[in-house]
């Protein structure tokens, strides 16, 4: 199939320049003032992916000496959706399962791109990113060992608001591009104290960039609150509209109350798809 001329210039065309200070302060108002809450709604049960254990035995000098090897994998969880897998017996079934056929797999059992395992509800997560959301109970199974139940941690709810132009962000790694239809984000635990910052700029205390942006271990100039962008889809796939603590529901009232009229400098950041993308 031809592509467009158009297609073709906007495949190769550079990204939005990093947006500046003053235009980065303009957009967390705007975050703050519009954003949604977002989150996880659902109790899970998930299991820690951990490294492979193999003892061996040697002998040295005629004595039988024991040691261990260890294969590193993936820190990831594997997650079960409760509705799916309602009961421990059914879920160790399954892990049981996973691991023997992937053994086979490897042994030469099984044809090699086969699925090891194939079951509705049932999916990974990167370590650090589901500890986020979630939290660990103490819930029991029906047998009464522990259930590796996780609930929603509501700290982790997010405001998000959606990105109506492709843009450069500054983060807390650098910069990141966002693209349209994609979203800005920020976890609950975060607005107050972001909200003082915004505050403090507005008052005169400080300015967008001592108040913004901080200098890491490498001297690279980066975010100082962990502002972030997810890319167009990826919100959808992966959270679900959630009710905000009051707290965070006050701050937003505050900002959405004093939102910017359309100045010269608004309306130009309005229009631009290729400054900042600030709506």
């Amino acid at each position: 199939m031809q592509t467009s001329t158009t297609d073709d210039f906007n495949a190769k065309a550079k990204p939005p320049q990093t947006m500046d200070a003053e235009d980065y302060r303009m957009l967390l108002e705007k975050l703050l003032a519009t954003g949604k809450g977002y989150g996880k709604t659902e109790r899970v049960v998930a299991y820690e992916l951990s490294d492979i254990i193999l003892g061996t035995e040697k002998m040295v000098k005629k004595k039988l000496v024991e040691s261990e090897e260890r294969v590193e994998v993936e820190k990831l969880y594997l997650v079960m959706d409760i509705k799916q897998w309602p009961n421990a017996y059914v879920r160790r079934l399954g892990m049981r399962e996973i691991g023997s056929l992937y053994m086979a797999r490897m042994a030469g059992e099984q044809q090699i791109n086969a699925h090891d395992f194939k079951a509705p509800g049932l999916w990974t997560s990167k370590k650090k990113a589901f500890e986020g959301d979630y939290t660990a109970t103490d819930e029991l199974d029906e047998n009464g060992n522990h259930a590796f139940i996780y609930k929603p941690n509501h700290d982790a709810f997010r405001l998000c608001m959606k990105v109506t132009h492709d843009m450069t962000i500054p983060v807390k790694w650098g910069t990141y591009m966002i693209g349209k239809g994609g979203m800005l984000a920020v976890r609950q635990e975060h607005v107050e104290s972001l909200a003082a910052a915004l505050e403090d700029i507005r008052s005169g205390k400080t300015t967008a960039e001592k108040a913004l942006f901080t200098t890491d271990r490498e001297g690279k100039r980066v975010t100082e609150f962990d502002v972030y962008g997810m890319d167009p889809g990826f919100l959808e796939s992966n959270y679900k509209p959630v009710k905000l603590a009051p707290e965070t529901e006050a701050v937003s009232e505050h900002f959405a109350e004093r939102q910017p009229k359309l100045t010269m400098r608004t309306l130009r950041l309005k229009s631009s798809s290729v400054t900042s993308g600030v709506k």
